[in-house]
């Protein structure tokens, strides 16, 4: 019993060998800003995120009404999980978690008050366009096309009568007929 001791300590040991949590912790101002690393959504700050190797990352912050922020941050290692010294430290059974801290000052888009104008006038003149080109219905196009026919059977000087029986029009799907092709052997 007595040899098995040092071998249940030693795996008791080994069990409790410590691991490292690396994280970024990220903060902007304001907050709420949409943060994405390496091109993955990370959540909106201020938010943490681990990462699994030290080093530089891609940063994107985004924030409607804030110039967007497009860059790099380094993740740097702290002395303790710097090759070498990590294998010690892995050995002691304490959880290690290594944080680096980024914080992003986003700038406001400033419009200014003539190019905001200018945006509404144009905003305005196309809304009022769109009104003044409403389509029309079918039945009020058919009138239209029975009055022009109308006015175009009048002889010169004549003003139209309005007891003439309108042309019919051909409804959908139909029109001319043609005569039968000509058989090439007669």
């Amino acid at each position: 019993m007595n040899r098995l001791a040092p071998a249940i300590a030693l795996l008791a040991i080994v069990a409790m060998v410590g691991c490292v949590r690396r994280t970024v912790s990220i903060t902007s101002e304001p907050s709420g800003a949409l943060v994405l690393l390496n091109d993955r959504e990370v959540g909106r700050t201020p938010t943490s995120a681990e990462i699994l190797y030290y080093g530089t990352y891609d940063v994107q912050v985004q924030l409607e009404g804030y110039e967007p922020i497009n860059g790099s941050a380094e993740a740097k290692a702290p002395a303790w999980d710097w090759i070498g010294v990590d294998l010690v430290a892995e050995l002691i059974p304490v959880r290690f978690t290594s944080r680096n801290e980024w914080h992003f000052t986003m700038q406001e888009v400033e419009l200014a008050p003539a190019a905001v104008l200018l945006r509404a006038r144009d905003l305005q003149s196309r809304t009022i366009v769109a009104e003044e080109v409403a389509p029309r219905s079918s039945e009020d196009a058919i009138r239209d096309l029975e009055g022009e026919v109308q006015d175009a059977d009048a002889l010169p000087g004549e003003t139209p009568s309005p007891a003439t029986a309108p042309v019919p029009l051909p409804g959908p799907g139909t029109g001319p007929t043609l005569p039968p092709p000509l058989d090439p052997d007669p």
